[in-house]
């Protein structure tokens, strides 16, 4: 863990935490990332993916629309200032933070699995493309209250 030991000088790591327990050092250079991310857990991939600004190429296969999903869709980077964002069908660009935009998933289930691991300005950005609420948390097992 790096929260309390600084990641290795030298080397294009960064200390990316995937919850309120745990900080890894990653490897941010993209041989390195591709090499690791496929192994890692989601919130995990999630969190790296923002931080070094890298996308992992073996989570980047996207669900359909209509398809029964659990857990929370890969991370794919976007241009929120072009007209061509970069998001393939049925995806959305939304903006975040410090030049941070990335595809989100429309559809009610898949957005509510989603939501609760964006940065705030990606939360407010995609309720307002998908015409969607966030109501979840990280850490949060209620999707939605009957």
């Amino acid at each position: 863990q790096c929260v309390s030991i600084d990641c290795e000088a030298g080397k294009a790591l960064e200390c990316v935490s995937s919850g309120d327990d745990w900080a890894q050092c990653v490897d941010c250079a993209d041989e390195a990332f591709q090499a690791d991310c496929g192994s890692w857990s989601d919130e995990l991939a999630a969190a790296a993916e923002k931080k070094c600004k890298v996308n992992c190429a073996s989570r980047t296969e996207m669900r359909g629309e209509g398809e029964e999903t659990t857990t929370a869709a890969p991370v794919i980077q976007c241009d929120a200032e072009k007209e061509e964002s970069g998001c393939p069908a049925p995806l959305v660009c939304a903006a975040g933070s410090d030049g941070w935009a990335q595809c989100v998933n429309c559809t009610a289930a898949q957005f509510l699995l989603d939501c609760p691991y964006w940065d705030a300005e990606v939360i407010a950005s995609a309720n307002t493309a998908c015409s969607l609420t966030c109501v979840g948390h990280r850490n949060s097992q209620c999707v939605s209250i009957d």
